[in-house]
This record gives C-alpha cells, sequence and structure tokens, in this order.
C-alpha cells in the first residue's frame, strides 16, 4: 500500500510509516493543487501537516486513498465534504500538540502582561525604558476562554495556578463538569464584556469565522487583551486593526492569521501586538509526537480498518466498532439482504435494537446504511459516506430502542419501499455466529453470507424436491436450505445458499415450479 506524504513530518514519524510491513512511502513536499492532485493519484494514504491544501480537485484526483492524516489538530486545510462524499477518512492528532499550544498560549499572555517584547526590542537598541514598559499582573485577573476543548482546558488549568478567575464559552461543555473545574460557562457577547484577558480555542468553522468582530471587540474592557493562537479566520484583522487604533485594547498577540504567512503588516508590526509565526505547536517534542501519533494512525487505518481521531466518521466512540463487531457484522449483511429483497426503491429505514446492542446505535445505524447502499454504489461505500449517500437518495433513517421476550439481542430492520415495507430480524447466536432469524411473517435461522436464493410458494408437497433436482442439474450444489412457514400453512419463505450463483436459465425454471410466488437471486459478500 502506497502512502503520499506531502508535508515535513518528523523523522520518527516518518521511521514509523517506512517500517511498517507492506506500506511504500513516497515523501513529496511543496506541492502546488495540481501537482498534489498528480501525486496523489494510487495513494492509499496521505499524510499532512497545514503546508498542504487538499482541495476537492485533489480528492476527486484520488482514485485510491483511503485516509488522510493531519499531523495536528486543524483540518481547515482539507476539503471535508469531498472526502467524505468520497469516503476517505479524515483523521487528525489532537493530543499530540496540546501542551505546546497551550504553552505557547500562556507564554504569550504573560509576555503580553509584561511587555516583554516591546522591552527587549528598547534595552536591545540602547534605551533603558522600565517606566515605559510597567505591566499588570495576572493574579485576579479574568481568563475568557473561548473553546473548552484539550487546549483550551490546559490553558485554564493552567491560569488557575497563577490564580486567575476563568469564565468560558463553550456550548457542548458539561455544565457539571465546568462547576467540578471551578469554571463558569457564560455567553459568548458576556464573555468579552468581562475578561481581561480573551483567549480563543476553537476551529475555524462557519460558525466561528469572523467571531472577533468590531462588535464584540467595542464590548471588550479598557486595558484588556487578546490572544489568538487557534486560527487565524477567528478574527476580523481589520476590526482588531481599528481596536487597536482607538485605544481601548490594550494589546493583542497572534501566532495565526487570516492568511499565512500575514498579509496585514501594519497589524503584524503595530507596536501593541505581539506576533509569532504559526509556533504554537513548533517544539521539538510535539513534532515528534503527532508525526509518530499519525503515522501509527495511518498504519492502523490501512492494515486493521481502525480509525482513530476521525474527524469526518459520524461516531462519538469508535471503540464501539471493536466491541460491538458481531452485531455490526450482522446489521450489515441485514443490510444487503433488505436491499436486495425487497421491491423498489427504499424511501425509509428504521432499526430497532434489543438487549446489549442498545448501546451501539450509532455504530448500527452506519452498519445498516452501508449495507442497504452496498448493492446499488457497487460496494463504494463506507462509514464515512454512508450518510451523504443516503441523504442525496432522499432515504430517511430512524433508529428505536425495543425489547425482546425470544432473543437476548435482536437487530430489527425495517424498510420501506415505494411499493412494500419489508422486516428482516437477526440476532447473534454464541457471541459471534451472525443469523437472520426472521423475514417478514416467516421464522428461520440463516447465515446471510454468500450466494442466496429466496423463494417462496404454496405450502404444497414436492417443491423442494423440484427446486433440488433443477439446482442439480445445474451442477449448483446447496449448502443450506432453510425454510419458514406461515401460521396459516398456506406459504412458505426459503432461503437456499449454494456454493456457485444460479444461472438466469436456472431461476426461470424454478420460478415455473407450480405454486412458486417469488424467486430472487441475493449476493451477500
Amino acid at each position: 500500500m502506497k502512502i503520499l506524504v506531502a508535508d515535513k513530518v518528523s523523522a520518527e514519524g516518518l521511521a514509523v510509516l517506512e517500517q511498517a510491513e507492506g506500506m511504500e512511502v513516497e515523501v513529496r513536499t511543496g506541492l502546488n493543487e495540481d501537482e498534489l492532485a498528480a501525486a496523489v493519484a494510487g495513494a492509499d494514504a496521505l499524510v499532512i501537516r497545514s503546508g498542504a491544501k487538499v482541495t476537492r480537485k485533489v480528492i476527486e484526483a484520488a482514485d485510491k486513498l483511503r485516509a488522510i492524516g493531519r499531523a495536528g489538530v486543524g483540518v481547515d486545510n482539507v476539503d471535508l465534504d469531498a472526502a467524505t462524499e468520497k469516503g476517505i477518512v479524515v483523521m487528525n492528532t489532537p493530543d499530540g500538540n496540546t501542551i505546546a499550544a497551550a504553552e505557547h498560549t500562556v507564554g504569550l499572555i504573560l509576555a503580553l502582561a509584561r511587555n516583554v517584547a516591546p522591552a527587549d526590542k528598547s534595552l536591545k537598541e540602547g534605551r533603558w525604558d522600565r517606566a515605559l514598559y510597567v505591566g499588570v499582573e495576572l493574579k485576579g485577573k479574568t481568563l475568557g476562554v473561548v473553546g473548552l476543548g484539550r487546549i483550551g482546558s490546559h490553558v485554564a488549568r493552567v491560569a488557575q495556578a497563577l490564580k486567575m478567575k476563568i469564565i468560558a464559552f463553550d456550548p457542548y461543555y458539561p455544565v457539571e463538569r465546568a462547576a467540578e473545574n471551578e469554571i463558569e460557562l457564560v455567553e459568548l457577547d458576556v464573555l468579552f464584556g468581562r475578561a481581561d484577558v480573551v483567549t480563543l480555542h476553537v476551529p475555524a468553522t462557519d460558525e466561528t469565522r469572523g467571531m472577533v468582530n468590531a462588535g464584540r471587540l467595542a464590548k471588550m474592557k479598557t486595558g484588556a487583551l487578546l490572544v489568538n493562537c487557534a486560527r487565524g479566520a477567528l478574527v476580523d484583522e481589520t476590526a482588531l486593526l481599528a481596536a487597536l487604533g482607538e485605544g481601548t485594547l490594550a494589546g493583542a498577540a497572534l501566532d495565526v492569521y487570516a492568511k499565512e504567512p500575514p498579509e496585514c503588516r501594519e497589524l503584524v508590526e503595530h507596536e501593541r501586538v505581539l506576533s509569532t509565526p504559526h509556533l504554537g505547536a513548533s517544539t521539538r517534542e510535539a513534532q515528534i509526537n503527532v508525526g509518530v501519533q499519525i503515522a501509527r494512525q495511518i498504519v492502523a487505518a490501512l492494515r486493521d480498518g481502525a480509525f482513530d481521531n476521525a474527524v469526518n466518521l459520524p461516531l462519538s466512540d469508535t471503540g464501539a466498532l471493536e466491541k460491538f463487531g458481531h452485531f455490526i457484522e450482522l446489521t450489515e449483511r441485514i443490510g444487503v439482504f433488505a436491499a436486495q429483497f425487497a421491491d423498489g426503491a427504499i424511501e425509509k429505514v428504521t432499526i430497532s435494537l434489543a438487549g446489549e446492542c442498545r448501546d451501539a446505535v450509532e455504530p448500527l445505524k452506519l452498519a445498516v446504511l452501508k449495507g442497504i447502499l452496498t448493492p446499488a454504489t457497487g460496494g463504494n461505500v463506507n462509514f464515512v459516506n454512508a450518510p451523504w449517500l443516503a441523504k442525496s437518495r432522499g432515504i430517511k433513517v430512524e433508529s428505536t430502542l425495543s425489547e425482546s421476550d425470544d432473543y437476548t439481542n435482536l437487530v430489527s430492520v425495517s424498510v420501506t419501499t415505494q411499493k412494500e415495507t419489508c422486516l428482516v430480524e437477526g440476532s447473534v447466536f454464541g457471541n459471534e455466529l451472525p443469523r437472520i432469524v426472521k423475514i417478514n411473517e416467516f421464522y428461520l435461522e440463516v447465515n446471510p453470507r454468500g450466494n442466496i436464493l429466496a423463494l417462496k410458494n404454496q405450502d404444497v408437497p414436492g417443491v423442494i424436491g423440484q427446486v433440488g433436482s433443477i439446482l442439480g442439474d445445474a451442477g449448483v450444489n446447496i449448502a443450506e436450505y432453510r425454510l419458514g412457514r406461515e401460521d396459516t400453512h398456506k406459504n412458505t419463505l426459503s432461503l437456499v445458499s449454494t456454493d456457485t450463483a444460479a444461472s438466469d436459465e436456472t431461476v426461470e425454471k424454478i420460478r415455473r415450479v407450480k405454486g412458486m410466488q417469488l424467486v430472487k437471486r441475493l449476493l451477500i459478500n
């Protein structure tokens, strides 16, 4: 398998890739969009940092790409929509540079508060301007943290050690946890109005781009400080420059910019702006950590299908993929079966779960979607693009929790098409044997795998014998013949597993058997 490394990665990280069995590593850095699009053809995985821009054009040129690994936190240089549509997993390394970025943030706050940079410059130029650079103490001041992720939370802890009061804005952070950590959660505008220092720790999204605008800057206290070590797109640089010019804002520290290298030289060179060239993750330890971490994640993704820290995989707990592996396999096969068995275009899918598999709603919803979409897409579907493909086809998906008197664990999938509603239920026996146990009103037990003939016929003598003879004459060996009967015994449904697929001619002969109502040829890989 080929891995393309398109940005500079630590030697330790490259060593992990190069020493992995069966991996071919190609390092090509500094590529523009066209060059990267050409280089990614044939690659199974792409490793980047912040330099390479993985655009839709690049992704569309990737004919084999399964994973993109970003050695770092942000993935705003990757077109996530394009990657998701194509089923490419995008992973990052949120832990590898947490300490480095948090320490750089705190360092900038301290440097701003004590005028370290201008004082240093003044002294080196031969002046002794002690009175000019009187600073402020952080003890007792209020730090406003925008985003309590790994980095923001670490900054808060360090600031608390400096005896600062912490207020924060993070709509996803639990209120109880904030209280335990002595953090007061407030609205964003309130934070800007109360904080002596505001520090940003959120990704650049449609919701957060330009969040630090003229209105919010105007709310800040006289003498307040702004620090941004997250993403340049968060700050309206024109508005910030104006706020500095008005004199209300005491200073700003910027490690990231709207465009890098920064084009707004007036802002970078402003006397009350402390500027660094995107150094948040630039420590020896962080560079090694993120390089090694993303290399291990890429190898695990290609070799084992494990996607740690996937940002576009719609799962909150990827550990459930392994824990509920047998249920995922069963549910995916049920989906493949239902898609081929039901008549008409699928409009709605409902999955109902009983037993311990109730704890795996997210992965099992993905599994049934992947299964249902597999026949229509020729297998070009996975957990990443399954929700997008379903939505693009107008398929509604619902999930419910239920109870079962007959089975310890039960997965029930109801598929509604333009013509009918089909119910397929399954369970896992002995923690490892996936079985379909019911199809509509018919109870039966079958391993949903391989070549299967689904036969519905009147419950009359001789049908099984005739079907067996037709298959035998055609040289098709029967591996299993499972039959379910209606309560009224008017009709039966049989699932006949065969070693090889029955030909069109053979299927047509079975259709002509007296009493035969339905013959469907299914394939479940």
